[in-house]
Protein backbone atom coordinates (compact mmCIF):
# COMPACT_ATOMS: atom_id res chain seq x y z
CA UNK A 1 0.00 0.00 0.00
CA UNK A 2 0.92 3.26 -0.58
CA UNK A 3 1.35 5.81 1.80
CA UNK A 4 -1.13 6.92 4.23
CA UNK A 5 -2.57 10.01 2.94
CA UNK A 6 -4.91 10.27 6.72
CA UNK A 7 -1.40 9.97 8.26
CA UNK A 8 -2.66 7.51 10.29
CA UNK A 9 -1.17 3.97 10.84
CA UNK A 10 -2.60 0.93 8.68
CA UNK A 11 -4.19 -1.61 10.34
CA UNK A 12 -3.58 -5.44 10.17
CA UNK A 13 -4.77 -8.34 12.13
CA UNK A 14 -2.94 -11.89 12.76
CA UNK A 15 -5.51 -14.75 13.89
CA UNK A 16 -3.95 -17.85 15.41
CA UNK A 17 -2.69 -20.35 13.66
CA UNK A 18 0.55 -22.11 11.73
CA UNK A 19 3.38 -19.56 11.72
CA UNK A 20 1.37 -16.65 12.81
CA UNK A 21 3.61 -15.09 15.92
CA UNK A 22 6.04 -14.84 12.43
CA UNK A 23 3.43 -12.68 10.57
CA UNK A 24 2.90 -10.97 13.31
CA UNK A 25 6.82 -10.24 14.76
CA UNK A 26 7.27 -9.37 10.57
CA UNK A 27 4.25 -6.43 10.78
CA UNK A 28 5.30 -5.17 14.35
CA UNK A 29 8.67 -4.35 12.49
CA UNK A 30 6.92 -2.58 10.12
CA UNK A 31 6.83 1.44 9.89
CA UNK A 32 3.30 2.84 9.70
CA UNK A 33 1.66 -0.14 10.69
CA UNK A 34 -0.04 -1.61 14.15
CA UNK A 35 -2.30 -4.08 14.97
CA UNK A 36 -5.67 -3.63 15.81
CA UNK A 37 -8.87 -6.00 17.13
CA UNK A 38 -9.86 -9.12 15.42
CA UNK A 39 -13.64 -8.16 15.25
CA UNK A 40 -12.55 -4.60 13.42
CA UNK A 41 -14.03 -4.02 10.05
CA UNK A 42 -11.91 -1.70 9.23
CA UNK A 43 -8.79 -3.32 8.79
CA UNK A 44 -6.25 -2.83 5.81
CA UNK A 45 -4.65 -6.34 5.88
CA UNK A 46 -6.01 -9.70 7.51
CA UNK A 47 -4.43 -12.59 7.80
CA UNK A 48 -5.02 -16.21 8.79
CA UNK A 49 -4.82 -19.81 9.16
CA UNK A 50 -7.44 -20.62 6.58
CA UNK A 51 -9.97 -18.94 4.21
CA UNK A 52 -12.79 -20.08 6.44
CA UNK A 53 -14.95 -17.29 7.01
CA UNK A 54 -13.61 -14.78 4.82
CA UNK A 55 -16.14 -12.61 3.14
CA UNK A 56 -14.55 -11.73 -0.13
CA UNK A 57 -17.81 -9.94 -0.85
CA UNK A 58 -17.11 -7.68 1.57
CA UNK A 59 -13.65 -6.76 1.02
CA UNK A 60 -13.01 -3.21 0.63
CA UNK A 61 -16.81 -2.20 0.13
CA UNK A 62 -16.16 0.75 2.84
CA UNK A 63 -13.66 2.91 0.94
CA UNK A 64 -10.60 1.31 2.38
CA UNK A 65 -8.09 -1.06 0.86
CA UNK A 66 -7.98 -4.04 2.30
CA UNK A 67 -6.12 -7.38 1.95
CA UNK A 68 -6.64 -11.02 2.97
CA UNK A 69 -3.72 -13.74 2.88
CA UNK A 70 -5.95 -15.94 0.31
CA UNK A 71 -7.74 -16.12 -2.73
CA UNK A 72 -11.07 -16.45 -3.36
CA UNK A 73 -11.80 -19.53 -4.94
CA UNK A 74 -8.77 -21.09 -4.34
CA UNK A 75 -8.73 -24.74 -3.70
CA UNK A 76 -8.26 -26.14 -6.95
CA UNK A 77 -4.62 -25.17 -6.07
CA UNK A 78 -3.96 -25.00 -2.27
CA UNK A 79 -4.98 -28.50 -1.30
CA UNK A 80 -3.05 -31.24 -2.53
CA UNK A 81 -5.33 -33.50 -4.00
CA UNK A 82 -6.86 -30.40 -5.88
CA UNK A 83 -3.35 -29.78 -6.67
CA UNK A 84 -2.40 -33.05 -7.78
CA UNK A 85 -5.68 -33.65 -9.61
CA UNK A 86 -4.99 -30.03 -11.73
CA UNK A 87 -1.13 -31.07 -12.51
CA UNK A 88 -1.68 -34.65 -13.80
CA UNK A 89 -4.64 -32.60 -15.98
CA UNK A 90 -2.25 -30.15 -17.34
CA UNK A 91 0.71 -32.80 -17.95
CA UNK A 92 -1.50 -35.53 -19.36
CA UNK A 93 -1.18 -38.11 -16.70
CA UNK A 94 2.64 -37.46 -16.34
CA UNK A 95 2.48 -35.26 -13.22
CA UNK A 96 5.24 -37.56 -11.94
CA UNK A 97 7.97 -36.42 -14.49
CA UNK A 98 7.43 -33.03 -12.92
CA UNK A 99 6.59 -33.68 -9.62
CA UNK A 100 8.68 -36.04 -7.01
CA UNK A 101 6.81 -38.75 -5.23
CA UNK A 102 6.10 -38.00 -1.56
CA UNK A 103 5.18 -39.89 1.15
Amino acid sequence: LKANIENEAYKYIVLRGNNSEVIKRCMRCRVGWEETAEFNTMFNFKWQQSSNGIKFNQISINGKKQMVNHFEHHSAITTKDNLFKNLNECLDNKVFEFVPLTF
